[in-house]
């Protein structure tokens, strides 16, 4: 819990804040009473390069990292 109280206090006292989301911000906002113009939301990016698999690439890539296990636990 002291962790969370520090963090937090850093989190309010700061000249400005990155946020990933609206509702990130929101919450920040909302729940610690942070002015809107402290934040500025970027949000993740993922390049369209990546895409999802088709269900034989995926078929595929699992037999290579698993062989034929039929579960696996990570």
């Amino acid at each position: 819990a002291l962790i969370l109280q520090k963090s937090i206090a850093e989190i309010v006292k700061a000249d400005h804040i990155v946020s990933v989301s609206e509702h990130t911000a929101d919450c920040l906002m909302n729940e610690l009473h942070i002015s809107a113009n402290k934040i500025t939301i970027i949000p993740n990016y993922v390049s369209s390069a990546y895409t999802p698999l088709t269900p034989v690439e995926r078929t595929e890539a699992r037999s290579r990292r698993f062989g034929s296990a039929e579960y696996v636990v990570m």
